[in-house]
């Protein structure tokens, strides 16, 4: 089964959820193709952390972040998203099934990856899809 996360910037949310995925899938014995992507819109209004974050990500190669295609979207089984918002986006933009996307609910406010405290909410919004 091929997964994608998307979230905004690829930077704390997405490739936090796909540790987590990836760590229950071995747990569970399942197997799964985990990938994460990024929107990074550049017209979006950002807050102040999410500009830290920006500059990190193009300026400072600390991850290895990816920009959502229309490939990678085609290419997935499920998708995983942050908010309604992009839920909606990724159906208007990409004309993928509503069925196969699942939002997680996971505000900006986790601006940076693999705190304990975002694993955590992660874990909790992932119990009813793994």
């Amino acid at each position: 089964m091929k997964i994608l996360v998307i979230c905004d910037l690829n930077f704390a949310r997405s490739i936090t959820t796909a540790y987590v995925l990836k760590k229950k899938a071995r747990e569970k014995g399942l197997d799964m193709a985990i990938e994460t992507a990024g929107f990074f819109d550049n017209k979006k209004k950002r807050n102040h952390l999410e500009n830290i974050c920006y500059y990190i990500k193009n300026y400072i190669p600390l991850f290895n972040t990816r920009k959502l295609t229309k490939e990678k979207v085609g290419g997935a089984d499920i998708i995983y998203v942050m908010t309604p918002e992009m839920r909606a986006e990724i159906i208007k933009k990409y004309n993928y099934p509503e069925s196969k996307i699942y939002t997680l609910n996971i505000s900006k406010r986790y601006w940076f990856p693999y705190t304990p405290r975002l694993i955590k909410r992660i874990e909790e919004a992932l119990l009813e899809h793994i």
